[in-house]
């Protein structure tokens, strides 16, 4: 016999008495229809008879999804930035913020971290296809590319923001795909009455480097586990890498790399150095 539980229907509260709060949009995970303890639904209206119609089972929907069996585990995804303990099942591991802002925020107050702000000269063509996740190299180093304002679409200067240094495994080992567009800036003269004396100010050059990041697709050897993407390289056939959050194993597809990511982005992923196949 089918386990059956209570109805779950997933509340925010306003206050410390617990009323309920209306938010909108409501984002949940859809986990199927689920056994439970049988309610009713009665139909009519004032002026007609009604039916009542007992029901056994109700939509399951929740803020975390069903990876397998019938309620969520450590390894579901979570919609909430703080995961809560879930009526059903087990407190998924990871939740929106450490899955993708940890990285980020823990950059922004790191002691290290400078944010850069520059002039820039960046051709038309360049701009169009600069994004906000693209790494800039300037002068030898580095860089998340933070923001481009005041963009000039006649003459392509702009002032940028450059935040480094970059994320531990931007690149996941992966050489960067680079297209490195050179500006240089006028030589200025000074002439002076008399004797003439010609002062040339030495051309500066800034480079802005484009890298693009390759996804590579793993499956996993536990069936209940899901296909992830990782941007760590593989260096050889079948990759074996290791979540050392929890011990389980994906294998690469051997499928060449992608520049977006075709499934969830596994940033915990560690590569096996020279094994490949599922141990």
């Amino acid at each position: 016999m089918a386990q059956r539980i209570p109805i779950y229907i997933p509340t925010f509260i306003s206050d410390q008495n617990y009323n309920p709060n209306r938010v909108l949009p409501r984002i949940l995970f859809f986990n199927g229809m689920l056994d439970c303890e049988t309610y009713c639904i009665e139909s009519g209206s004032l002026n007609t008879d009604g039916v009542i119609k007992e029901v056994t089972q109700f939509p399951y929907f929740d803020h975390y999804n069903v990876v397998s069996g019938s309620f969520p585990t450590s390894g579901s995804d979570s919609l909430l930035f703080n995961n809560e303990n879930p009526v059903y099942g087990q407190q998924p591991t990871e939740n929106l913020f450490t899955t993708y802002w940890t990285n980020y925020v823990e950059l922004l107050y790191n002691p290290k971290t400078r944010l850069l702000a520059a002039s820039a000269i960046i051709p038309l063509a360049d701009y169009f296809d600069m994004e906000l996740n693209d790494i800039v190299n300037w002068r030898g180093n580095y860089y998340h590319l933070r923001a481009i304002n005041e963009y000039n679409l006649k003459t392509g200067e702009c002032k940028i923001q450059l935040l480094g240094p970059i994320i531990a495994d931007t690149f996941g080992g992966i050489t960067p795909a680079t297209t490195t567009t050179t500006t240089t800036a006028a030589p200025t003269t000074t002439t002076t009455a008399g004797p003439t004396t010609t002062t040339t100010t030495a051309a500066a050059t800034t480079s802005t480097t484009t890298t693009q990041t390759l996804f590579y697709t793993v499956n996993s050897c536990n069936e209940s586990d899901p296909i992830y993407d990782t941007t760590i390289t593989p260096t050889i056939t079948s990759q074996r890498y290791v979540d050392p959050n929890n011990g389980r194993n994906w294998v690469y597809d051997n499928a060449a790399g992608t520049t977006s990511p075709q499934h969830n982005v596994n940033t915990s992923l560690q590569r096996v150095e020279g094994f490949s196949g599922c141990p």
